[in-house]
C-alpha cells in the first residue's frame, strides 16, 4: 500500500474513533464541565459548546473523506499513472 494512503487510513480511523467518543461521551463530559465552572463562566463554557458541536459535526466525514482519499491515491499510484498527466489540456478538448 502506498504510504500516504496508509497515512490517510490511519487518519481516518482515529478521527472515527475520536468522533465516536465524543458522540457518546460529549455531553456528558460538557456537563460536567458545566458543573465544574459554575456560573460564572457561561462566556467560555458557551465557546467550549460551540467548538464541540463543530468537532463533532465535522470529524465524521473528514474521516469518510479520509478513506476516499486512500482509496484513489492507492488506485492512481497502482495504475502508475502521473497526477500531472490527468490536467486536462485545451489542445485536447473535444467542442
Amino acid at each position: 500500500m502506498h504510504p500516504t494512503a496508509k497515512a490517510c487510513i490511519r487518519w481516518a480511523v482515529a478521527l472515527t474513533a475520536v468522533g465516536a467518543v465524543l458522540l457518546a461521551f460529549g455531553p456528558d463530559l460538557y456537563a460536567r464541565l458545566v458543573d465544574l465552572a459554575g456560573a460564572n463562566a457561561t462566556t467560555g463554557l458557551h465557546l467550549v459548546n460551540l467548538v464541540l458541536t463543530f468537532v463533532r459535526a465535522a470529524i465524521f466525514p473528514m474521516g469518510a473523506v479520509l478513506v476516499g482519499t486512500a482509496i484513489v491515491i492507492q488506485t492512481l499510484a497502482g495504475s502508475g499513472v502521473d497526477a500531472r498527466t490527468l490536467a486536462p489540456h485545451d489542445e485536447h478538448t473535444d467542442r
